[in-house]
């Protein structure tokens, strides 16, 4: 059990926060007794923007999450392509409440630095991604340190790290699988453990180290999954299952150092095995941020949809706590597009505002505004809602689509009658 916290129920710097400052607080959802509470069982915790915070975890509003970041060579047009996602993500009326900035290519400044200041709001990294060199099949272990003290002072909120793989494990799901494995982060982590025989991974090796970095900035860790099944039939094996408990082991370790930790895990899993792996999640007792799930492998270039699905179904189950939003490039092997990676977004908003409608009343005003427009103009044409701006304007009654057969017509005509 992590030691009790004190300020305000968190390690936050109450020069830059107050409670007040977030949503549910605001909203009357949650009361700050009961958040105070939840953010010392571990249940939930704040992650810090430079302009906002935001509260994730049980018993609060689920939230979105979008990543971006620069692949490519750093030449000025790819990087101003990159920002530009940015600038508009934070700019819609229904922008993510968190970014990851998972970039591979070095700039300068970094480009986490760039979305810290033009997002403004909560932004979580990979650092191993930045100190993998693939010509050494190496990651340095005092460069990584160094870019996760870099990376926290800066002002990243929080950092996903690969721990568990181990040798054996990996030499399983080679036997017991197609595909071994399919995380960038987990497999950059193997190929130096593979490499240099390391006893075990350089996560795992520099992971006391790492938690002290990260309690010196206030920083919170999400426990990463190598192992996430790359198809649908792979979920729940012996290899998925093994790498869900030693994600237990870094969780309990990251509590014991006063480091608030969450929990990444998923992948490809269809409807019927949600519901046991939602119980097995909730068994830790931390925030969880699925990858997916995607429900099925059929859905080649609209994977953004089955993704919405999964996660929508595994939130309402209690279990997701922060949505990844997924483009339709997802297998696809193209570069997510701005207007690939908004359609993303607004799929995982759905998903999202689906789930948090069913549990505060609170969250219904874009529908219950819908509704009364509707009513009040008889047509289901109107404006408003999470993705058009509303406007105070009647609408002609009816539509094309139904003509005079609408029963908004009818209703209107009713109402003079009756």
């Amino acid at each position: 059990m992590a030691p009790e916290k004190k300020i305000d129920g968190a390690d936050f710097n109450p020069e830059r926060f107050s409670l007040n400052d977030i949503e549910e607080i605001r909203d009357g959802i949650i009361s700050k007794e009961d958040l105070v509470e939840k953010l010392h069982t571990g249940e939930a915790l704040i992650l810090h923007g430079k302009r906002r915070s935001v509260a994730v975890g049980y018993g609060l509003l689920v939230k979105v999450n979008t990543a971006i970041g620069l692949n490519g060579a750093a030449t000025q047009r790819n990087i101003e392509i990159e920002l530009e996602k940015i600038r508009s993500l934070s700019s819609v009326g229904y922008a993510p409440d968190m970014m990851m900035d998972l970039s591979i290519t070095q700039t300068t400044p970094p480009m986490y630095e760039r979305t810290i200041d033009l997002f403004g709001g909560t932004v979580g990294t990979l650092p191993h991604y930045l100190c993998y060199d693939f010509k050494t099949h190496s990651i340095d272990p005092d460069k990584l340190l160094a870019m996760i003290e870099a990376q926290a002072k800066a002002g990243v909120a929080f950092m996903t790290l690969h721990p568990t793989p181990t040798k054996e494990l990996y030499i399983k799901s080679t036997q017991t699988r197609a595909t071994p494995i399919t995380s960038r982060g987990g497999g950059i982590v193997i190929d130096d453990l593979l490499h240099h025989d390391r006893r075990e991974n350089i996560i795992a090796d520099l992971f006391p180290t790492i938690l002290t970095i990260l309690k010196k900035y206030g920083m919170a860790v999400s426990i990463g999954t190598t192992f996430r099944p790359s198809n649908v039939l792979d979920a729940l094996d012996i290899v998925h299952r093994e790498e869900y408990e030693s994600q237990a082991i870094f969780i309990e370790l990251a509590k014991q150092a006063g480091v608030p930790v969450m929990m990444e895990g998923v992948g490809h899993m269809t409807l019927d095995k949600i519901g046991e792996y939602a119980e097995m999640v909730k068994r830790y007792g931390v925030p969880f941020m699925p990858l997916g799930p995607t429900t099925t492998d059929a859905a080649v270039g609209e994977d953004h949809i089955s993704s919405a699905i999964g996660s929508a179904y595994m939130a309402f189950l209690g279990a997701a706590h922060v949505l990844n939003s997924m483009t339709r490039e997802e297998h696809t092997g193209r570069i997510p597009t701005l207007e690939s990676i908004l359609e993303g977004l607004r799929a995982a908003r759905i998903a999202e505002h689906t789930v948090n409608i069913a549990r505060f009343p609170q969250v219904l005003e874009p529908d219950r505004d819908i509704a009364q427009k509707r009513a009040g103009n008889y047509t289901c044409v109107v404006e408003g809602g999470l993705f058009t701006e509303s406007a105070e304007r009647r609408f002609s009654m009816g539509c094309s689509r139904c003509g005079a057969e609408c029963p908004l017509l009818l209703n209107q005509r009713s109402a003079g009658e009756l």
